[in-house]
């Protein structure tokens, strides 16, 4: 990819077709923020959070703005490591659901985020696994029975 907005509209699209989720028509900003920072906003403390996109449905300071924007942690390297790409591809997930009104069905914001993060878990992982089968070397796939594990 030659430009990060081409990398997200080519993820965007990605998980539309790999989710059965509508295409936003838009995209969200990415900012890119020191770790300690990430953490305090995604954690409120120090947590080993890479990515936080903070869905507007719930009350936070951080979309107070209007501005749909993805953080992520400023030390990783989306040019050259998938790994940090699945990251971002989670994130977007997130920014899809919110944009098609996933699971607004579920009415407990509980169970409601759990699904979401499942979803979310379950794009991602087959992002890496696809990345994996057509070579990537970052990406180790290893059997356990019936599940496959991913590693980065």
């Amino acid at each position: 990819m030659s430009t990060a907005a081409e990398l997200i509209t080519s993820l965007l699209v990605w998980i539309s077709l790999n989710s059965g989720y509508n295409l936003p028509q838009g995209a969200p900003e990415i900012a890119r923020i020191s770790h300690d920072s990430l953490s305090q906003m995604a954690c409120a403390k120090d947590c080993p959070v890479l990515g936080f996109y903070p869905d507007s449905k719930y009350e936070n300071p951080f979309t107070r703005d209007g501005v749909r924007r993805i953080y992520l942690d400023q030390r990783m390297n989306l040019e050259e490591d998938i790994c940090a790409v699945s990251i971002l591809v989670h994130e977007l997930v997130h920014y899809v659901q919110e944009e098609n009104n996933a699971f607004e069905e579920i009415g407990d914001p509980k169970e409601r985020y759990i699904a979401e993060e499942i979803e979310a878990h379950q794009i991602q992982a087959k992002y890496l696994y696809q990345k994996a089968m057509r070579g990537n070397s970052t990406v180790r796939v290893i059997s356990n029975g019936s599940k496959l594990i991913l590693i980065c």
